[in-house]
């Protein structure tokens, strides 16, 4: 019986630090995306949200013009890696300080910039990365605004 609990406490201690690692990872991979950019994943940013042309072309469409009122805020961050292929971006391709326009990004090198998502920051790495979807959209919408 103890054994028993010694391989089921050992099993899950590995699987919260392979998790962790993995979050540790993203947040540096993330931080060093931005450093190219020239902007600290420390500026005061709680969100970033990125907009792509993979996925569902209507919900991106439908994504984007949900924020625009983040385009104001400045605890947001957005990574535009769509050429606009489906979606309007003309607003994110306004000259401002929190917005990135990058359509050479490698995705390869930085894969949580390849689909449209919201990625939710703390001060010490990432609280949740938010990957939109058709099947919930609406509730994606309504948690991302109310975070």
């Amino acid at each position: 019986m103890v054994r028993k609990h010694l391989i089921y406490w050992s099993l899950i201690s590995f699987l919260l630090l392979v998790s962790c690692n993995k979050t540790d990872k993203t947040y540096t991979n993330i931080s060093n995306y931005l450093k190219t950019k020239d902007i600290d994943i420390k500026d005061g940013y709680k969100k970033i949200i990125v907009i792509t042309d993979d996925g569902c072309t209507v919900c991106t469409d439908l994504f984007s013009n949900a924020i625009l009122n983040e385009l104001d805020s400045l605890h947001t961050l957005f990574v535009v890696t769509s050429k606009g292929k489906g979606t309007d971006i003309q607003q994110f391709l306004q000259k401002k300080e929190n917005i990135i326009v990058d359509w050479q990004i490698d995705i390869n090198k930085y894969p949580e910039f390849s689909k449209t998502s919201a990625i939710f920051v703390t001060e010490n790495g990432i609280d949740t990365i938010l990957k939109i979807a058709a099947a919930n959209i609406y509730e994606q919408i309504e948690f991302i605004r109310t975070r």
